[in-house]
């Protein structure tokens, strides 16, 4: 009778992972309340009833090799990040009680894992009704929350739209007074939004990774999949209107590329092949003009003095590491420590990309465990889109991955990379991609068996 207690107990707990899972997604990606620490808790307490499960079905064969590769990379990056670099955690901790001190710690280095390892019990077993798309859904709407209310709280702080244009305007009395307010937005942080320097760049990368959600949505049936389909709806609204709003030219044109981009793909055109060499042909015919533009505007500014201000604001914003010049300069007097950081003193210096800032705060090491774990998630993600039946969920993944990794490569401004909420709803993702990779391939050796 015990065992039959126990083993009913843990049905119940098992069959509660799929509820639970989701809504730990949505609270995280919206960032409610900013209870970082308690939703990895939860995602733990889920990762060791998953993991009993997918310990059952995982073959004895290499096709694990990228699930451990992924899971034992990013563990000891969280590892070496919480123990070695991040100043934060670490003045926290030293400030705060030794328990609470423990948890965060604990939270930082198996919270993350705990999020990869529930996409991975849901990439396993898919075929019991867990579809990504549940996950897609909430991760846009989570996101797509986030980002209107950090917009709606930026607008009426500024007392405008278009705040990037309407204070950069040269003829306004103290003109120069209002040039920093272009970099200003409100950063939804618990209950209360905060005011950061950097906010404009933090949220317009918010913005882009939830506008993606736009260029799935022609390629959902609404009726067959409302979740889906509105959830993707709803995240890339409010990333395009924020966008929109701020505004960021760079963002949108993004966007506006990616999104002709998938309607070429969509659409049944009768020279497909040529139509899209000649967009790309085109686009980078378009970006090369403006690196010239850029170049010429940083060497003979004074041609361009009486450049329509507009114009100016619009076409010459600096972003990431164009912006934080300064800092890379300084790092590269240090060379990078191989394990922890290269500076003694507790500060911390964003370059604009995670390269630097994991080399310089976290050490190379740290960095090496990262880029692994981003490599063969990259290589999981392409077998993915060569099985995978659903257009929309391979146009959904490889944008998404491809927008934050480009957002943190070029344009890293925000949150440390261990306590970001977006990176940890991109983990169940990615957990799932290598999972389900994992358990189509024994389905095909089975059958061939």
């Amino acid at each position: 009778m015990e065992n039959e207690a126990k083993e009913s107990i843990f049905d119940v707990l098992k069959n509660l992972i799929p509820l639970f899972a989701v809504e730990i997604v949505l609270l995280t990606v919206m960032n409610f309340a900013n209870l970082s620490v308690v939703y990895r808790y939860l995602a733990i307490f889920l990762m060791i009833i998953a993991f009993m499960q997918i310990i059952k079905v995982l073959p004895k064969s290499r096709a694990i090799i990228p699930l451990f590769i992924q899971i034992g990379g990013l563990l000891l990056f969280e590892f070496l990040s919480i123990s070695f670099g991040w100043f934060g955690v670490f003045n926290t901790a030293v400030q705060g009680s030794l328990f609470s001190s423990i948890l965060i710690i604990i939270s930082i280095i198996f919270g993350g894992v705990a999020f990869y390892i529930i996409g991975g019990y849901y990439g396993l077993f898919h075929k019991n009704n867990l579809d990504i798309t549940k996950l897609i859904a909430v991760f846009y709407t989570g996101i797509g929350i986030y980002v209107l209310i950090c917009l709606i709280a930026t607008i009426y702080g500024m007392g405008t739209a278009f705040h990037t244009i309407v204070f950069a305007n040269p003829n306004r009395e103290n003109a120069w007074a209002f040039v920093k307010l272009t970099q200003q937005a409100r950063i939804l942080i618990g209950f209360n939004t905060v005011l950061r320097d950097d906010g404009v760049l933090m949220l317009g990368n918010m913005a882009l990774i939830s506008s993606t959600g736009l260029l799935a949505v022609f390629f959902i049936d609404r009726k067959k999949n409302p979740l889906f389909f509105y959830g993707s709806l709803i995240g890339g609204a409010c990333g395009l209107i924020t966008i929109i709003l701020l505004p960021l030219v760079f963002d949108l044109a993004i966007f506006i590329f990616a999104f002709v981009l998938v309607t070429l793909i969509k659409l049944p055109i009768k020279h497909k092949k040529i139509a899209l060499i000649t967009f790309f042909a085109v686009f980078g015919i378009l970006a090369i003009l403006y690196f010239i533009f850029r170049i010429d505007v940083h060497n003979h500014a004074d041609k361009y003095k009486d450049m329509n201000y507009i114009v100016e604001a619009l076409l010459t914003r600096k972003i990431g590491v164009i912006s934080n010049i300064s800092s890379t300069k300084l790092l590269t007097n240090h060379l990078p420590a191989f394990v922890g950081p290269s500076y003694q003193e507790n500060i911390y210096l964003g370059t604009g990309t995670f390269v630097l800032n994991i080399v310089y705060q976290n050490g190379i090491l740290a960095l090496l465990c990262l880029l692994a774990f981003f490599v063969v998630a990259g290589i999981e993600l392409v077998k993915f889109c060569k099985t995978y039946d659903n257009n929309a969920v391979k146009i959904i993944m490889i944008s998404l991955f491809v927008s934050y990794l480009g957002t943190i490569l070029v344009n890293d401004i925000g949150f440390p990379l261990i306590e970001d909420f977006v990176f940890l709803g991109l983990l169940v993702l990615l957990g799932y991609v290598t999972a389900y990779n994992i358990e189509h391939k024994k389905t095909l050796e089975s059958k061939n068996d």
